[in-house]
C-alpha cells in the first residue's frame, strides 16, 4: 500500500505507509467538538459554538466560514479541560506523604 502523505517515504511506498495512512483515518474521525445531552452547560457551549447565531456570524460578511467554526470548537473544548479538576500524578502525592 502507498500512502501519498507518508511522512517517511512522501508517497514513494515504503513499510511505514499503512501505518501512516491508519493515523490519518483515526484524525479524520475525531468530531471537532461533543456535548453531553444531560449537562446543560455542555449543551449551552454547544449552542455557543454551533448555534444559530454562531453559524450566521461565521458565514456573514465579517465571519471567516468553516475554519471560524473550527476554532471556536477547539477553544470550547480547551477551556472545558481547564475547568476539570487536575487530578494528581505520582509525584505530587509522594511529596505530600513525605
Amino acid at each position: 500500500m502507498i500512502y501519498a502523505n507518508c511522512k517517511w517515504c512522501h508517497g514513494r511506498g515504503c513499510v511505514f505507509c499503512p501505518r501512516e495512512a491508519e493515523k490519518a483515518r483515526e484524525r479524520a474521525m475525531q468530531p471537532i467538538f461533543t456535548a453531553r445531552r444531560d449537562n446543560p452547560e455542555e449543551m449551552q457551549e454547544l449552542k455557543r459554538v454551533m448555534g444559530k447565531d454562531a453559524i450566521d456570524h461565521a458565514f456573514g460578511p465579517e465571519g471567516s466560514g468553516v475554519q471560524e467554526i473550527e476554532f471556536n470548537a477547539g477553544v470550547a473544548m480547551l477551556l472545558r479541560q481547564l475547568r476539570q479538576p487536575r487530578k494528581k500524578d505520582d509525584n505530587e502525592q509522594n511529596d505530600q506523604k513525605e
